[in-house]
């Protein structure tokens, strides 16, 4: 179980990230990290899966992650916060690899 400051962080975080995509123009189905925290949907086409991550990103989360099913228009992303940082560092899972993407402008 973690720690119940680690706890209170995610959800903080999970709250800026789900107002960061409502703002850029996606409709947001909450999950509960088990195993996606967001499913976050721009028009009819493009399906982001989102896991929020708190100062690493574990191998587990990304083994989750790549055995999450997704279809072509979904794309599986992990958004690391780190502690000392104020914005999310973007990855996409691809066959078990993490491939960074452009960085956010969400923020804390």
């Amino acid at each position: 179980m973690p720690d119940p400051s680690i706890k209170q962080r995610l959800r903080y975080e999970k709250m800026k990230v789900k107002q960061y995509l409502l703002e850029d123009g996606y409709k947001v189905t909450e999950g509960d990290n088990n195993p996606v925290c967001f499913s976050a949907i721009k028009e009819t086409f493009f399906e982001r899966k989102i896991r929020i991550a708190i100062d690493k990103i574990e191998k587990q989360d990304i083994k989750i992650m790549d055995e999450f099913p997704a279809l072509d228009n979904q794309v599986k992303e992990i958004w690391l916060k780190e502690r000392d940082s104020k914005k999310f560092k973007k990855f996409k899972v691809v066959k078990g690899e993490l491939i960074e993407l452009y960085p956010t402008s969400c923020q804390s």
